[in-house]
């Protein structure tokens, strides 16, 4: 791949930047805990470094929706830091992690606001790149049933062996960020009027196989929705969705007894099948999703709205100690997450926030960018809690950064192959 020199983007930065996306979902960046590639971290400073110079050098102007992120994430983080630092319950870890997620996202944005054309096919690059690399390595852990060390699937029985986690703690945290992965293609796409059908079904197709393999309904649904969403006109896509909700409320309502005899006839396998359809049904497992949630709006009245502090919504689980969690101590729910860590008053702030700015892309007819957001929270739902998937953040600010071309400037674009990434 040939990349052009900028004068005021050179190479050198355009790697740097390219590597600390991917290591995004690596972990190690951010992780002060994590052991392996910790050369990675360097890359955080290094960036850093790069862009204060940048800065100094060039004026830049950020866009109202970045100002409003960057004030969430400045309260977000480092407010509700000081709030904690009150408690005996910081762990100065805590407090180091989220430190190098600041500067994460600053940079992130720093480059979003002075290049975004530039910065968005970074991510789109750096994000197909980790894409094939999780592949490869999901690959791997099937045939093999062998993991990386910080996969919980180590601990499980022997016939879970082959479930794939990547870098991921779980199999729901790297589902996550493959839907995130697909959904920011797909947008890539749309706003560049590319016309790369087979990426898309390549990477569906994939991101469907592997929702099967791992049992993560919740990233199935989004998938299904999410290539219907950009493959249908409006009509169309409005008629397919109410056929979905009728045909899954009739599965919930209808005695399944027969549906069962039908299919052991066939030999299929009827529990997987039900599991699948019923995305939401009255298993286990959504019960403690429920019982989570009910939990975290009770944490509001424990801490008088103002938050447990810095990454405290395990240790809130941890000493409540509800039996009906059945040992469950993340969130499992992102704006839950806010709730708890944050409290009511920051995270009615948030919800503003994102409303405000799916409401603006509404009235600039940028519909796509709008269900990316609400699908973003939806995906989130499915992981156990958003400090171990950080690919997330980098998937927010793309979207505010596609939010920031304006249509002129769009329909300029002539070439946006990834050869011409930093002409």
């Amino acid at each position: 791949m040939k990349i052009t020199v900028s004068n005021n983007f050179s190479f050198i930065t355009a790697t740097i930047i390219f590597f600390l996306i991917c290591s995004t979902i690596t972990g190690p960046a951010i992780s002060i805990a994590t052991q392996e590639l910790q050369i990675f971290r360097i890359m955080v400073l290094l960036t850093l470094l790069l862009s204060i110079r940048l800065w100094w050098k060039n004026s830049i102007h950020f866009s109202l929706n970045t100002v409003y992120f960057g004030f969430f994430i400045y309260f977000d983080f480092i407010w509700t830091s000081f709030v904690a630092l009150f408690s005996n319950t910081l762990e100065i870890n805590n407090f180091i992690n989220s430190f190098m997620l600041i500067l994460l996202i600053l940079i992130l944005i720093v480059v979003s606001s002075y290049k975004p054309i530039t910065f968005i096919r970074l991510v789109y690059l750096a994000s197909l790149t980790m894409f094939c690399v999780m592949i490869g390595v999901a690959s791997w852990e099937i045939i093999t049933g062998k993991h990386l060390a910080t996969s919980a699937i180590n601990h499980d029985p022997y016939y879970l062996q082959n479930v794939p986690t990547t870098f991921f703690t779980n199999q729901n945290d790297f589902m996550a960020v493959m839907d995130l992965i697909l959904l920011l293609v797909f947008n890539y796409h749309k706003i560049f009027k590319l016309k790369k059908r087979f990426i898309e079904f390549l990477l569906f197709s994939l991101i469907i196989i592997l929702c099967i393999i791992t049992g993560s309904r919740t990233n199935i649904a989004i998938s299904i929705i999410t290539i219907c969403l950009f493959w249908l006109n409006k009509r169309n896509f409005l008629q397919f969705f109410t056929g979905l909700i009728c045909f899954y409320f009739l599965i919930i309502l209808v005695d399944t007894s027969y549906l069962e005899n039908f299919l052991s006839k066939y030999n299929f396998d009827y529990q997987m099948i039900i599991d699948s359809i019923q995305f939401f049904g009255g298993d286990e497992s959504s019960k403690v999703r429920v019982n989570l949630y009910l939990d975290a709006i009770q944490s509001i009245s424990n801490n008088y709205g103002l938050g447990e502090g810095l990454n405290n919504s395990s240790l809130y689980f941890n000493q409540l100690n509800d039996s009906k969690l059945e040992g469950i101590i993340n969130p499992h729910n992102y704006l839950l997450e806010i709730l708890i860590n944050s409290g009511l008053f920051l995270f009615t702030i948030y919800l503003c926030i994102i409303m405000k700015i799916v409401l603006e892309l509404v009235k600039n007819k940028k519909s796509s960018l709008a269900f990316s957001i609400f699908f973003y929270f939806f995906i989130l739902i499915s992981s156990s809690s958003s400090l171990y998937i950080f690919y997330h953040y980098v998937f927010l600010i793309t979207i505010l950064t596609f939010q920031s071309i304006s249509k002129s400037f769009d329909h300029k674009i002539t070439d946006v192959s990834p050869q011409k990434v930093l002409s």
